[in-house]
């Protein structure tokens, strides 16, 4: 993510514009003039404009006029709303051209390009002059023919600010009603022949805006972060049901284990049940003379005997070893022999691994619901005793009257 962003942050400036290009040959909406309109002499005049050559045109700047000048002013409003351009998200301008300046001119010669502003609080449409002067002055020697000015280097013009006396909130550069763009000679430019060429004027901002663009990132990083947060609480979560279900289940017969048992029995609220407690018959002389690869075979074969035959209320659990306990809610001990007795009858038509002759001794105690189930594991311990001395493969209920 880190070297993604990076890389994000750097192809930013790599990414195309978006672009408002002035049309430079409709010499219908483009005016070339001279001083002439302020009482000068200066005198400007197109040299050549066609659609395939750039608009070219000369000014023979004279005196006459306190502050001489030539300008060419391209207007950009819809003639029948009178409505201007707005280009207050452009960034910079894009200017193309070429200048000479007279011969006999110095190198510091200037140009000025203003950006017209229409605004309803400070001007009127009957009356240009009233309009904003957004200005740049610049100089061609030191920047080439083709030029990037960012929009945020304009200033207004200071002697048109002094003659509308606005307020200071007024006073910023404004582009949100573009009415006309003005190039004009510099402020001291030379007297004599000034030939200009303007091959393009184009108006440029990034397609998404830097502001935007870096607040995708921080919000695709928080969508990743939240994700990768989400994704982990639930493989933790998952962890935890898997670790807490290897906890409290057997990894050899899938049964549940002690610590699994006595969580079944938080989880239930009962009056009476019983408890029937399973051992294999001669389990060990199994494993001594087939081997522990068998002994696991049977004790699984048995834990699957328990799940097909004892009831859906039922809870069976290995108690450890050959060992194997089966809880029956609401169940009195008579009920709990016949699925004890129905465990022994299936153990009979079971194949065994190596066609072994398989059976279990049973002790069956009934617990009330004030005994707790280590007292009646406890009852159902000693009736298991009492089965296997009467020779296995049968079951006991533990006598609570006779205590046997």
């Amino acid at each position: 993510m880190a070297l993604a962003s990076i890389a994000a942050l750097a192809i930013y400036p790599l990414l195309p514009n978006q672009r408002f290009s002035i049309d430079l040959h409709n010499t219908q909406r483009i005016a070339i003039e001279g001083d002439g309109v302020s009482g000068g002499s200066s005198v400007a005049s197109v040299i050549e404009s066609s659609n395939s050559k750039p608009l070219s045109w000369r000014c023979e700047l004279k005196s006459g006029y306190q502050f001489p000048y030539c300008s060419t002013k391209i207007h950009l409003f819809d003639e029948a709303s009178m409505q201007g351009v707005d280009l207050s998200s452009y960034k910079e301008l894009l200017l193309r051209y070429s200048y000479r300046p007279p011969t006999t001119s110095s190198q510091t010669e200037t140009i000025r390009l203003y950006v017209r502003n229409h605004n309803p609080a400070y001007s009127n449409l009957d009356d240009f002059s009233s309009m904003k002067y957004n200005e740049l002055e610049f100089q061609p020697s030191t920047l080439g023919d083709e030029i990037n000015l960012p929009l945020d280097v304009f200033k207004v013009s200071h002697w048109w600010l002094l003659e509308r006396n606005l307020p200071i909130e007024l006073s910023r550069i404004e582009f949100n009603q573009v009415m006309v763009v003005e190039l004009v000679t510099g402020t001291y430019a030379s007297f004599g022949e000034h030939f200009f060429q303007l091959k393009e004027l184009t108006f440029t901002k990034p397609l998404v805006s830097a502001s935007n663009y870096y607040l995708a990132i921080v919000i695709v990083w928080v969508a990743l972060s939240l994700s990768f947060v989400f994704w982990k609480a639930l493989t933790l979560k998952r962890d935890n049901r898997k670790y807490h279900h290897l906890a409290i289940q057997d990894p050899l017969t899938e049964l549940l284990n002690r610590h699994g048992i006595q969580e079944k029995l938080k989880q239930h609220q009962r009056a009476a049940a019983s408890v029937l407690l399973f051992d294999l018959d001669h389990f060990k002389k199994v494993n001594d003379v087939y081997g522990h690869g068998v002994g696991d075979e049977v004790l699984k074969a048995f834990a699957n005997l328990l799940r097909l035959t004892c009831r859906q209320n039922d809870i069976a659990a290995r108690w450890g070893g050959e060992e194997f306990v089966v809880i029956c809610f609401d169940t009195d001990a008579q009920q709990a022999k016949i699925v004890a007795a129905k465990v022994r009858q299936a153990m009979t038509g079971l194949v065994w691994p190596q066609q072994l002759n398989v059976t279990t001794s049973i002790g069956v105690a009934e617990a009330g619901a004030d005994d707790s189930f280590e007292v009646a594991l406890n009852w159902a311990d000693i009736a298991l005793y009492q089965a296997k001395e009467q020779g296995r493969d049968q079951v006991i209920v533990y006598q609570h009257a006779t205590n046997q």
